[in-house]
């Protein structure tokens, strides 16, 4: 008979389409996953996925046993919410997801606090996309949201804005636009700039900065793969970037980059919490809802 743990596995990669990027999320090795989702299938007497090269795709009757794979995980999310409820906060887990602006620059701050006051909840933090949190939200994979994406129609996710922040430019103690406090982005024309990937504050940011270069198009010498790395790379002035503020404040603090403020061009944006609409929150997630909105 098929486990719990198969059956999340099995929901993970279909929804990644990949059994590394589902083990990543699950923190296990890929060989787990493909034996436990190997394991499933002999036990069902099916093939659930059709395997062609490097996709992985559902097969008909796995399509159907995913719909049932994730009816099946939300009540047993569900069940927990009762258990979580009757028991308090005395013992449990929450399960956060964010990207990874708000998981390192917003986040730890309330969940020193939150862990300081419920020492029996294990808080699990993932870095992801905007993307995956929503998918993780509605798959019953996370309890709790944090992004930077706004939603604005009504659906299946509720968006509660917790903070704001501002796009800045960052450069390197010592570089020429260092003697400034303030500028224009059609200053900019003709800088190097440096981003991060796609959806990252700073790929978003230049976007952001290119509607006020006069049509010209910015240049991207470099590309790397976290914050931190975006941050040494412009303290070692191998160009400049566009970020949260939040992002660098300490860096700032610090006197290791320096600050521009984007003036002609409007730079606030807002900071969102996620959670699922008509889904009870567990009772360790309702009081980390309530600490990150000050409800």
């Amino acid at each position: 008979m098929y486990t719990l743990r198969q059956l999340q596995m099995f929901e993970a990669v279909s929804r990644k389409q990949s059994y590394s990027r589902a083990a990543e999320e699950l923190g296990v090795s890929q060989p787990s996953v493909s034996v436990q989702v190997q394991e499933l299938e002999k036990d069902l007497g099916v093939e659930l996925f059709a395997r062609s090269g490097r996709h992985t795709t559902l097969t008909e009757v796995g399509t159907i046993f995913y719909g049932r794979t994730v009816k099946i995980l939300e009540d047993v999310e569900q069940s927990l919410v009762e258990v979580d409820g009757y028991i308090g906060l005395e013992r449990g887990r929450l399960r956060l997801g964010a990207t990874e602006a708000l998981g390192m620059y917003v986040l730890p701050e309330f969940i020193a606090r939150y862990s300081g006051e419920h020492p029996g909840i294990d808080v699990e933090l993932t870095l992801e996309s905007n993307e995956d949190i929503l998918d993780g939200l509605q798959s019953g994979r996370l309890d709790v949201g944090f992004g930077d994406l706004e939603i604005i129609e009504e659906g299946p996710i509720l968006a509660r804005e917790i903070a704001s922040t501002e796009f800045v430019l960052v450069t390197g103690r010592g570089h020429t636009l260092s003697l400034q406090q303030k500028i224009n982005s059609d200053e900019l024309t003709g800088e190097d700039f440096i981003i991060e990937g796609e959806g990252s504050p700073s790929f978003v940011g230049l976007e952001w900065l290119a509607t006020g270069m006069r049509g010209a198009t910015p240049t991207v010498t470099m590309q790397v793969g976290s914050c931190e790395a975006l941050k040494q790379m412009v303290r070692a002035h191998l160009g400049i970037t566009v970020t949260y503020r939040v992002c660098i404040e300490w860096e700032y603090a610090a006197s290791q980059l320096h600050i521009l403020e984007i003036t002609d061009l409007g730079a606030q944006r807002a900071l969102y919490q996620y959670q699922l609409s008509g889904r009870t929150p567990t009772a360790a997630a309702a009081v980390f809802l309530e600490l990150t909105t000050g409800a």
